[in-house]
Order: structure tokens, then sequence, then C-alpha cells
């Protein structure tokens, strides 16, 4: 999904914030977050890519 989402954005602002996504997945799993369940750690990052999206939205 990251890497259709990167091929059909042309916007360098998303491409940020879909970077930045990443990077957030990558710390989680590296500080081995066990004490949040998947289900919740994925649910921080759904709220992550809405909150980026209604920002870069309204910026425009």
């Amino acid at each position: 999904m990251r890497q259709w989402l990167g091929a059909v954005t042309h916007d360098c602002q998303l491409r940020l914030a879909l970077y930045l996504v990443n990077q957030l997945v990558f710390l989680i799993e590296t500080l081995g977050a066990w004490a949040l369940q998947r289900l919740q750690a994925y649910e921080a990052i759904q709220w992550v890519i809405l909150i980026a999206a209604q920002y870069f939205h309204w910026r425009r």
C-alpha cells in the first residue's frame, strides 16, 4: 500500500507525510512497543495519517 500511495501522489507534502508515517512505524517497531497491542498501534498510525491529511488539505 505504501508503494502504491507513493506512486500515485505527486504532492511533495503528502510524500513527506507518508515518509513521517513510515518513520513512526519504524520507531514503534524498533522500540519494541510490546506494551501496545498491535491493533492499538495501527489505530494510532491511522490517526496520524488522518491528521496529516487534514492539515495538508487545509494548507492549500
